[in-house]
């Protein structure tokens, strides 16, 4: 006698319409975390620009004003601060130091100096684009009694627009000195620099800066 077995199929599963409605939610979810990956990675980004910019901006702002509050001169006339203008902004070239308390030398016995002299030159120069300018400082070791086209250049900002220097004695201020006709330094010095930030507009920044003078 032979026993009869049935088989029941099993017609379980996904149907088409499900899974086209997973697909429709996995492809929003997807798109969600992909639209908050990119907008992180903007606003890092967007940060880690404006944090160089300043930083760039405050670098160069505290080299101008050390440079500035170690001013050195002699009343020869040998080294002092002359500036003018040219273009319409200010060209500045004046001798400062850079006092060092301690220095590591190989002999004690040999002469070495406690100070670094050297004159320093910031104006502006026009860059690449011809729309902008870089604010460039140069530097040489020592000084003379006019202030020349060598040492070494360095950068410290793009995209300036303009660069001012003003001084003041007893109050009014002048954007020209020239310490061989005046005989003495001014009290205070103002910088003004107009820059394009990062955003493409115009920023105005400014400093004060009180020359503490080593005289000779």
């Amino acid at each position: 006698m032979k026993v009869m077995r049935s088989f029941k199929l099993n017609n379980s599963g996904f149907t088409l319409i499900e899974m086209l409605v997973a697909a429709s939610v996995s492809s929003v979810i997807l798109l969600m975390i992909y639209t908050a990956y990119t907008s992180i990675l903007r606003t890092v980004n967007y940060g880690t620009v404006v944090a160089s910019y300043y930083e760039e901006l405050n670098f160069a702002l505290k080299k101008i004003d050390k440079d500035i509050s170690n001013l050195y001169w002699r009343s020869d006339g040998k080294a002092g601060l002359i500036c003018s203008v040219r273009d319409n902004s200010s060209l500045m070239s004046f001798v400062t130091y850079d006092y060092k308390d301690h220095r590591i030398i190989n002999n004690p016995s040999e002469e070495f100096p406690v100070l670094d002299v050297y004159r320093v030159s910031y104006f502006l120069k026009p860059d690449d684009t011809g729309r902008y300018y870089d604010l460039v400082r140069r530097s040489e070791n020592g000084y003379s009694d006019l202030p020349d086209e060598s040492g070494r250049e360095e950068t410290l900002l793009n995209k300036v627009i303009d660069y001012k220097v003003f001084f003041t004695l007893r109050g009014d201020w002048t954007d020209r000195w020239d310490t061989r006709e005046n005989k003495r330094l001014p009290s205070g010095i103002k910088t003004e620099l107009t820059l394009e930030n990062i955003s493409g507009q115009q920023e105005k920044y400014e400093i004060l800066s009180i020359p503490d003078t080593l005289n000779e």
